[in-house]
C-alpha cells in the first residue's frame, strides 16, 4: 500500500495549501483540517445557522464546538474528506461566506 498512501498524502497535502491559500490560512503542517472563526459572521441564529447556510451551499463543515467550549463560535473543515477539486470549491464557497 506504500504506493496508494504517497499518492493519498500528495492529494492531501495539495488540497490543504490550496486550500489554506482560498481561506488566507497558513498551510497546514500536518493537521487534516483547518478551524476557521466564524464568530463575525453569524447572525442572530448563532452557529447552527451559519452552518445550515454552510450546508445549503454545498459545504458540510463541523462546529468547532465538538472540539471543546473554547471554540464555540468556530468550525472545522477536513480537506482530506474529498478530492482536492471538491475541498477547492467547498473552500471558495466557505470564503464566500464569510467575506
Amino acid at each position: 500500500g506504500g504506493e496508494w498512501v504517497e499518492k493519498a498524502r500528495d492529494l492531501d497535502r495539495e488540497a490543504g495549501e490550496r486550500a489554506a491559500d482560498i481561506l488566507g490560512l497558513a498551510a497546514p503542517e500536518g493537521s487534516p483540517f483547518f478551524f476557521l472563526d466564524a464568530g463575525p459572521h453569524l447572525d442572530e441564529r448563532g452557529l447552527p445557522g451559519f452552518l445550515e447556510d454552510c450546508f445549503e451551499d454545498g459545504v458540510i463543515i463541523a462546529p468547532g464546538s465538538s472540539s471543546g467550549n473554547d471554540y464555540a463560535s468556530w468550525v472545522r473543515l477536513c480537506f482530506t474528506s474529498m478530492p482536492p477539486d471538491r475541498v477547492i470549491e467547498a473552500a471558495k464557497l466557505l470564503a464566500g461566506r464569510m467575506a
